[in-house]
């Protein structure tokens, strides 16, 4: 029976890869910062009584991960980690930033270390993201991360340390010798069907903004995209990965083909109609964009200068995550059918933020329509919410 170290399981994508491997027998160890947290999400999923699953608390800036010995000693023990710890904000200043990803990336690969020379590591899983420049053709192993000052200038802190983690990552497991897989996933939005999205600091911050009204015009225009993966899918390849066998060094890139994704004018029409708003007609470059939102305009609308990284109008190598899926039997990842779902979510988040779900309901989707289901007999019942404008 393997055993998985897994850094980010109380988040986003770490409770979804979680939810997945309960299914196997895989022993897993969860890097966590609140235990009081921790055991509050095993109770939402129903895994409080899973005997294997352990909880161990540390912090990723710390040295030893924060961990006290004995919890220490447990990640020692395991064959694969995967690491997927980090907030998403975008807005994360360099010092936090710094500690929590390029930090947490030496004193992780430093457990890695431990464990591959005492007992050999089987594999490592990194997730990062999908514009990190970095591949297994240019990792330069004479450079220091921790003095790379010029790396990015100009960009944001947050996606700036994540890619240095990536590289210091890719020189360790390079310098030791174990198998490395690095994902980068597009923009992540909600499990199918019913595209529930906690985290709102995604393709969040673009539907806020337009049901704000603060977004009058295309970035980018028809040429530009955001590239978007739903979190199931991706925990799903995460989880085939770790599974392997005989794993190999690699990067994976996961995330819809351009083609196949909307476009920007079509993904603001899409939120504009879900939302019962005009849809913006006009197109401004993405160079503009990004000077108008350095010079203020960001700050004051609640829109990120950093949050117009994700928008883009490149395509993306994806022949790995390609041979990946043939071999776990699925179809090419697509994501435009869960999108109104994504934004209906994000939007009654927005309009409701301090809402709690009632006891034993779940989001689920029928048909077209989000709803909130409780299981159970009796004579059913719809309420129906409208919004609006």
């Amino acid at each position: 029976m393997s055993v998985i170290f897994i850094t980010g399981s109380t988040g986003f994508i770490g409770k979804e890869i979680l939810k997945q491997l309960t299914a196997g027998e895989e022993k897993l160890l969860l890097l966590v910062r609140s235990l009081k947290r921790a055991t509050a999400m095993l109770n939402e999923l129903g895994l409080e009584q899973d005997e294997r699953i352990c909880l161990l608390k540390g912090n990723l800036a710390k040295p030893e991960l924060g961990m006290c010995d004995a919890d220490l000693n447990r990640a020692l023990e395991a064959d694969i980690v995967i690491h997927a710890g980090g907030p998403m904000s975008v807005t994360l200043e360099e010092g936090a930033a710094k500690q929590t990803f390029l930090d947490g990336a030496y004193h992780i690969t430093e457990l890695a270390r431990r464990i591959h020379h005492t007992r050999g590591l089987h594999h490592f899983i990194h997730v990062v993201g999908f514009m990190s420049p970095f591949h297994e053709g240019n990792i330069d192993m004479e450079a220091d991360v921790f003095e790379l000052e010029g790396f990015m200038k100009g960009e944001g802190a947050y996606e700036r340390m994540k890619f240095l983690a990536d590289l210091y990552i890719r020189q360790q497991a390079k310098r030791l010798g174990y198998p490395l897989s690095v994902v980068n996933p597009g923009t992540v939005i909600g499990a199918k069907p019913a595209g529930v999205t906690e985290q709102t600091g995604g393709i969040g911050i673009l539907v806020n903004a337009v049901r704000r009204r603060l977004m009058p015009v295309v970035p980018g225009g028809r040429s530009h995209w955001i590239p978007f993966v739903a979190n199931d899918d991706l925990a799903r390849m995460i989880i085939h990965l770790a599974r392997k066998v005989e794993p190999s060094s690699n990067t994976y890139t996961i995330l819809e083909d351009k083609a196949s994704g909307p476009d920007m004018h079509e993904l603001l029409t899409t939120i504009s109609n879900e939302l019962h708003l005009s849809s913006p007609r006009l197109s401004a470059p993405m160079p503009l964009l990004r000077s108008f939102m350095k010079a203020g305009f960001g700050h004051l609308a609640g829109i990120p200068a950093e949050s117009m990284s994700f928008i883009t109008n490149r395509s993306f190598q994806t022949a790995e995550t390609k041979q990946v899926l043939r071999e776990m039997g699925s179809a090419d990842i697509n994501v435009r059918d869960v999108i109104p779902m994504v934004i209906a979510d994000l939007d009654y988040r927005f309009t409701h933020p301090n809402y709690i779900s009632p006891v034993n309901f779940t989001r689920e989707r029928k048909g077209d329509m989000a709803a909130l289901v409780r299981k159970g007999d009796g004579i059913p019942w719809l309420g129906y919410h409208t919004r609006s404008a």
